[in-house]
């Protein structure tokens, strides 16, 4: 996540007391409802909706079927040699 800076907002009552029925229904506290809102509407980035999100998730079951190896033998396989590699490039 980007760095984040602190700003103040004035609301008015009715946007206050909605954004905290929001809250209450979420769980989300008040700054992430409105960089979500703000990333929604200014910045283009709207977010799946539950059932999008669902279709996805489905979408992707059964994608390691077939494989030999394990999840965990998959990631040790392309993490071997990675620091070799690095401090080869000279990091």
């Amino acid at each position: 996540m980007a760095e984040l800076k602190r700003t103040q907002v004035y609301l008015t009552g009715e946007e206050l007391s909605a954004l905290d029925r929001r809250q209450r229904g979420t769980g989300t506290d008040r700054s992430q409802l409105i960089r979500r809102a703000i990333d929604r509407e200014y910045l283009g980035r709207a977010r799946l909706s539950k059932a999008d999100r669902l279709s996805v998730v489905r979408r992707a079951a059964g994608a390691w079927k077939g494989r030999t190896e394990s999840g965990a033998q998959y990631v040790e396989r392309l993490r071997s040699g990675r620091l070799g590699r690095l401090h080869a490039r000279g990091r």
